[in-house]
């Protein structure tokens, strides 16, 4: 009896030796390196309708197991499953910033599509305006092998590969040209580049690593640069009389960022307002702060703002519409919600839509007038609450 129970005690620890610690799990869509005495010696991985050949590259075929993503490693320790000490890479996140990050010990290694992130600062445009921005690259590593023994840090390989063309294909560009021009496609270029150059076949035949997509996520002008452009902006507010307005002060803050001369920036906005507002609300949003410090400082400006709260505005404003009311004047006549008084001048009568850009008297009067409207019905609100 004993020594029946000595030699189920003797199987289930060979067993449980060979399973554990001769044998490794794997995951759907996971590799992982076999190592011979510190040698490589095979490649094992877990991909529906795909095995390796005999460098260890993944290609089309079928594996069979009876025991699902169980993987036979060889008798332990002379066979070792692969283990990288610290690997650092970054991801795209669901904002389009990229996002580092770095692991310790990693043993399973991915052989499936990943969206990697990838971030080039201070690249200057066709007019030396510094841009950052954020790439989202999609890859998989095609070999195990290539990318993790043969290749030091596969991630920063590749990154470094990839940033020189981009920077450069940003600099035969404007910024205005990149974010507003259709025909500019920045990431079809930098694609076509890298393809003609041979880049991407460099990449997975050294390097293990299969590049399918690129996509530019977003691009802005630097911080830096930014922050000197706002305090030139205010001081020339303050200089300037026609650029001290809201609209001048807008048109000479994209100008600045984007490269493009004031007078472009003008004509977009003078031919459709609403248009370039749409195509430049993205930093016009970047510089929030800023803008709406103009709009409740600027009395040009500042009727747009009452009218507002007039409305019965209430919580965030939406900058880019109260913008819109800048821009067009003081809104539509008529508009839903506004008082009549306030959308036509005295006497009822809706008089020539003026130019976006042109000031005069008449624009004096419609705010006075809105002015006074608005004190009344802050007076019949009071007579109301009194009555209550």
């Amino acid at each position: 009896m004993i020594i029946l129970i000595v030699v189920l005690v003797l199987v289930v620890a060979v067993l449980t030796y060979l399973f554990l610690r001769c044998g490794t799990f794997l995951e759907e869509g996971t590799g992982k390196l076999v190592l011979k005495f510190g040698a490589y010696h095979k490649t094992l991985i877990v991909k529906t309708g795909f095995t390796t050949d005999e460098e260890g590259k993944i290609v089309e075929g079928e594996e069979r197991h009876l025991l699902g993503g169980w993987r036979w490693v060889g008798l332990w320790p002379i066979y070792k499953v692969f283990v990288k000490d610290k690997f650092r890479w970054a991801k795209i996140q669901s904002d389009g910033t990229v996002q580092e990050k770095e692991e310790e010990n990693v043993k399973e290694l991915l052989v499936r599509y990943y969206t990697y992130g990838l971030k080039l600062e201070n690249a200057e445009d066709q007019n030396l305006v510094p841009t950052n921005s954020f790439w989202a690259v999609t890859a998989w590593t095609s070999n195990l092998k290539k990318a993790w023994l043969d290749t030091q840090d596969w991630f920063g390989t590749f990154k470094n590969r990839l940033l020189p063309y981009i920077r450069h294909h940003i600099s035969l560009h404007t910024y205005q040209d990149i974010i507003a021009d259709k025909e500019t496609r920045l990431d079809k270029e930098v694609w076509e580049t890298l393809d003609k150059e041979g880049i991407f076949k460099e990449l997975e035949d050294l390097h293990g690593i299969k590049i399918v997509k690129i996509e530019c996520k977003d691009i802005s002008p630097d911080e830096t640069y930014r922050k000197a452009t706002l305090r030139k902006w205010e001081a020339e507010r303050v200089a300037e009389e026609r650029l001290g307005s809201t609209s001048g002060a807008v048109m000479r803050m994209i100008a600045d960022q984007t490269g493009a001369s004031l007078d472009e920036i003008r004509a977009e906005f003078k031919t459709d307002p609403g248009a370039a507002l749409k195509r430049y609300q993205g930093l016009i949003k970047i510089n929030k702060d800023f803008v709406e410090q103009l709009i409740a400082s600027d009395s040009s400006s500042a009727s747009a703002l009452r009218r507002y709260y007039f409305q019965g505005g209430t919580g965030g404003m939406d900058l880019i519409a109260l913008l819109g009311d800048v821009f067009r004047g003081g809104g539509t006549p008529g508009a839903k919600g506004m008082p009549a008084a306030a959308a036509a001048p005295p006497g009822g009568k809706g008089k020539k839509k003026r130019g976006t850009f042109e000031e005069d008297e008449e624009e004096e009067e419609i705010e006075e007038q809105i002015e006074r409207d608005i004190e009344e019905a802050e007076r019949a609100g009071e007579k109301g609450e009194g009555k209550k």
